[in-house]
């Protein structure tokens, strides 16, 4: 594969066997889709996007395309913290999906307000990843399983409720540790 002027882009391509895992290191994860599906998830302009990462102080973001037929299924769109719809005609409700990436890709880049250099200077409140709130809804399933709280009416929505929790927080890493050593004080583990 190449590409003129991105060979670097090109070289640090990784390749994931399951959407899961791509997504495991990112701290705040956007699907894109033509149309509004999913009323669990926030709706956001791609202004919104730019903004959002912003506020969440995100470092690691994650912009999932679906194809141009179907575009995302419920289940990748299960592994999004939002969805992104770029406003286009009622006849034709979704985008060309280059046209969609560079869409995407220009406003976060063009209007300033995510910069790199800035992500990365030293002591910044970062995001936490999605492997960390992975390892907190853990935590925080295996307290409540003990403590008698999980049933066989609520055991199969509580990992989905707590990870829509979590992520509608915009959990901080600080946020993670903090957590964690409540609940490892609460399981009288520490």
């Amino acid at each position: 594969m190449t590409s003129v002027h991105a060979e670097h882009v090109v070289a640090r391509i990784e390749h994931f066997d399951t959407l899961a895992d791509a997504v495991s290191d990112l701290e705040w994860v956007v699907g894109t889709c033509g149309l509004e599906r999913d009323k669990k998830l926030p709706l956001l302009s791609p202004a919104e996007v730019t903004s959002g990462a912003t506020k969440r102080n995100v470092h690691q973001l994650g912009l999932i395309f679906g194809n141009e037929a179907d575009g995302l299924s419920n289940e990748e769109l299960a592994a999004c913290d939002a969805y992104v719809r770029i406003p286009a005609s009622q006849r034709q409700p979704s985008l060309n999906l280059s046209h969609a990436v560079a869409v995407l890709l220009s406003r976060l880049y063009s209007e300033g307000e995510l910069r790199l250099s800035e992500a990365d200077a030293p002591g910044r409140i970062q995001a936490a990843s999605r492997r960390e709130l992975e390892t907190l809804r853990e935590a925080w399933t295996s307290l409540m399983h003990r403590r008698g709280y999980v049933t066989d009416a609520n055991e199969a929505r509580l990992p989905a409720s707590l990870d829509r929790m979590f992520r509608r927080w915009g959990m901080l890493r600080t946020d993670v540790r903090t957590m964690m050593g409540m609940l490892r004080h609460l399981s009288g583990e520490d």
